[in-house]
């Protein structure tokens, strides 16, 4: 029997005091008509280091990782610890204590805007075969985990008749990621998982929203080359020289 797929997911908002008032509103709609920005519209790096720097977020992730709190992220990783020819690395995470395990994400965001209750309109689907070539081969270098992760960002704001944690992308959404994922040509070893991160109401992406993870199958744990592990001791051991740079933690 297959196992069961779940989503954890958190929630935030953000209320300004009214003058005269002293009530705060939480996790309903606001009176504007759609005039915050989509998250559709911004950019991928924006998104995925939102999701890393948002403390809930991250240990959400960590937590369905089987990942140390206390290791570090950066992100855009770039020559040389991968060559010109080579994908960036989306996400690197590690432990200073523990070079020779560390994990690299590959990310392919797909757009999802709610235009009614029950029907999405779903962009750059396609890009997640990108994604899984790129994770493909970022596997092939030796990392000790790799993940391929779908972002899935969803502007939700439509859906008015569901409540704040309900306007995320519909079942068939999900279906359609799910079936792209786990049946293209992705290695074996590589684990795959979905971060939702969803625009509920007409806030910036940074006031409200919901982020939900959904881990499709975990990654298996290889013996990671010793040549990769000594260019990431080398990375830790200059990584205060390197930030601001592309290798900068943020």
């Amino acid at each position: 029997m297959k196992d069961r797929l779940t989503f954890e997911v958190i929630a935030y908002d953000s209320a300004l005091p009214q003058t005269g008032s002293k009530k705060l509103v939480y996790f309903t709609d606001t009176n504007s008509n759609n005039e915050a920005c989509s998250i559709t519209l911004l950019s991928e790096q924006f998104i995925i280091k939102f999701v890393f720097n948002h403390e809930s977020a991250k240990e959400l992730i960590f937590k369905k990782l089987d990942i140390p709190l206390n290791s570090k992220v950066v992100f855009e990783v770039k020559h040389p610890l991968v060559s010109p020819r080579e994908p960036d690395i989306d996400v690197m995470i590690y432990k200073e204590s523990e070079p020779h395990k560390t994990i690299a994400i590959q990310v392919k965001r797909v757009k999802v805007e709610a235009v009614s209750q029950k029907k999405d309109k779903v962009n750059k689907i396609e890009d997640i075969k990108k994604g899984i070539k790129q994770a493909n081969i970022t596997k092939d270098l030796g990392f000790y985990k790799v993940y391929l992760m779908i972002l899935a960002e969803v502007d939700g704001r439509e859906r008015k008749e569901y409540n704040f944690l309900s306007r995320g992308m519909t079942p068939q959404t999900f279906t359609q990621l799910y079936e792209i994922a786990t049946f293209e040509k992705l290695y074996r070893e590589i684990g795959i998982i979905i971060v939702e991160i969803v625009q509920p109401v007409d806030k910036d992406i940074t006031q409200a929203g919901a982020i939900g993870v959904c881990l499709l199958r975990d990654a298996k744990p290889e013996e990671q080359k010793e040549k990769l592990t000594n260019k990431i001791k080398g990375f830790i051991r200059y990584r205060e020289k390197l930030e601001g740079k592309v290798w900068a933690v943020y």
